[in-house]
């Protein structure tokens, strides 16, 4: 099986699986409704249409990396992240003239970190992590907290197992695991958007490992990721305003502020001004930067 994304997956009809790759290039480039019958037009780029379906569009062909199935991509998604439309995982399209898809490179390690997805055992130290964030919480609060929490926390990686860094509109975490404790001190939150090539990035941190520089740890591992390791266009983050460490933070590792949205945010009490915050790949390790 051979499928063309565009990032749109074409029908799979008997008669579009017994061409060969280069027979469905030429139909879909030459616009040939009948290599998937009379609706094939319409799931191609409006760019074809509108140049009747003349242009020559250039693909790269090659195979998953999770499934092994040959599959292509347009010429313009080299290097980034896309989602495989036969397994649904995600995959790099080869900028390099590679027969295999790249693998989305995770796990990746800072100094004294690891991030890698979040597992089903992390779930004592993501509720630790949560209940301490109400430190002045009575016994009673505390204990409600707990039980409520832990309920949030199982549907939580249970959902997360399901979730790719390409799976459209849906957060994709990444725990901070301490090298040397070997547990579960924070994690990362990436909003991944293929179409700008752009990733929002968060990052929560327990109280007890705070100030201790590994947030900033952190987001620098996930700035180098994105920049290099899946071909990012921008990068952005947003915090309260009233946040003087976290403003440090992204301070350290780059960011330019770009604005403050006054009263955004509401936490319940009171309403908060954010601030956005972003970088661009071609700032990131300029000389200029911080």
């Amino acid at each position: 099986m051979h499928c063309f994304t565009g990032r749109g997956v074409f029908q799979k009809t008997a008669y579009w699986r017994k061409l060969s790759a280069c027979d469905r290039a030429t139909k879909l480039r030459l616009g040939d409704a009948s290599a998937n019958g009379p609706c094939l037009k319409w799931l191609l780029p409006f760019s074809f249409q509108n140049s009747h379906m003349t242009t020559e569009e250039p693909f790269i062909d090659f195979k998953c990396p999770s499934c092994g199935e040959a599959v292509s991509f347009r010429e313009d998604r080299a290097g980034m992240p896309d989602e495989c439309p036969l397994c649904n995982d995600s995959l790099i399209v080869p900028n390099d003239g590679s027969e295999i898809g790249g693998a989305i490179p995770i796990p990746f390690s800072t100094p004294r970190l690891v991030l890698r997805r979040l597992r089903d055992e992390d779930w004592k130290d993501l509720l630790d992590l949560f209940v301490s964030d109400f430190p002045s919480d009575s016994e009673a609060d505390i204990e409600e907290r707990r039980t409520n929490e832990e309920s949030r926390i199982n549907e939580w990686l249970k959902k997360d197992r399901t979730i790719r860094l390409t799976t459209p509109n849906e957060a994709f975490y990444l725990a901070m695991e301490h090298q040397d404790e070997k547990r579960t001190i924070g994690y990362l939150c990436l909003w991944y958007n293929p179409d700008e090539q752009h990733c929002d990035l968060r990052a929560h941190v327990h109280p007890k490992y705070r100030r201790q520089g590994f947030a900033t740890e952190a987001m620098s591992g996930a700035l180098d990721f994105c920049f290099n390791g899946i071909s990012i266009r921008r990068v952005t983050a947003c915090c309260n305003n009233t946040d003087a460490a976290c403003l440090r933070m992204l301070e350290k590792v780059s960011f330019r502020k770009e604005g403050v949205f006054l009263q955004e945010r509401w936490d319940g009490q009171q309403w908060f001004d954010n601030a956005y915050h972003a970088l661009l790949s071609n700032e990131y390790g300029s000389p200029e930067s911080p």
